[in-house]
């Protein structure tokens, strides 16, 4: 078996895309498509958080060679859309919103905002300072990344043909 695990743009040790990229989703897609392409064999993808959005939608440009997707925690907020909970989607956008401001705003800390949000109140508090840190200077490479969680590109149609497994 042959494992694949490409720094996406932005993470990683990898440069962030170049300004100006009005759908970064799908341009790092197209970057991952084009890397399944050159396999020699369909693949699986995995994604986790972004990473699962990304593979979604590299999937859906190359759904011939793509045997099957494993989605770890996957930030495709339009999911609840096409769900039918688009009160939640807005809810979601709008923590999102509120939290970018407060991070562009300088106030120090504010990726704690994000971590209590996926991982409960108060996790962030028990981070040592170290990893804090860390987590602070990484988020400075990338402050528009959570922006990219809500577009509404994807349609009912081109999912159904992917089978569903919890």
């Amino acid at each position: 078996m042959l494992v694949l695990t490409p720094d996406l743009p932005g993470y990683g040790e990898s440069d962030s895309l170049l300004p100006p990229t009005p759908q970064p989703t799908e341009a790092i897609a197209a970057a991952v498509a084009e890397l399944i392409e050159r396999c020699d064999a369909p693949v699986w993808l995995c994604g986790h958080s972004y990473g699962g959005n990304v593979a979604l939608h590299a999937a859906l440009r190359c759904r011939e060679r793509v045997t099957g997707l494993a989605l770890v925690e996957p930030v495709f907020m339009r999911a609840l859309d096409l769900a039918g909970h688009p009160a939640m989607r807005l809810d979601a956008q709008a923590f999102f919103t509120t939290y970018l401001v407060r991070f562009e705003f300088g106030e120090p800390d504010a990726v704690g905002l994000m971590i209590d949000f996926w991982s409960g109140a108060g996790t962030y508090s028990r981070i040592p300072s170290k990893q804090k840190y860390f987590l602070n200077d990484r988020r400075r490479r990338t402050p528009k990344m959570s922006t990219r969680h809500f577009p509404r590109r994807s349609q009912p149609h081109s999912l159904r043909r992917f089978t569903v497994r919890p």
